[in-house]
């Protein structure tokens, strides 16, 4: 991640705390993105902490639609 403002520095701060992708400072050139790149792409650490994340996100995702088809079935039951 490369934060350039508003959220962007809490978000990448959450996905270096969970292994799941490093930080970059604004100006970073090529030869840094180039390692950071190399380094997520090498180690098991990152693929397995950006699975772990994704997984995450997916099954709360997935609440949403629960909670819509729950409503949807509520709203379909007669009184």
């Amino acid at each position: 991640c490369i934060p350039t403002g508003r959220d962007n520095f809490d978000n990448a701060r959450r996905l270096v705390e969970r292994d799941a992708g490093l930080r970059l400072r604004r100006g970073a050139g090529v030869r840094a993105i180039r390692r950071a790149l190399e380094a997520l792409l090498d180690s098991p650490r990152w693929r397995d902490g950006a699975a772990m994340l994704g997984a995450a996100v997916r099954s709360e995702a997935d609440y949403g639609h629960r909670a819509a088809d729950l409503l949807e079935r509520a709203a379909l039951q007669e009184p």
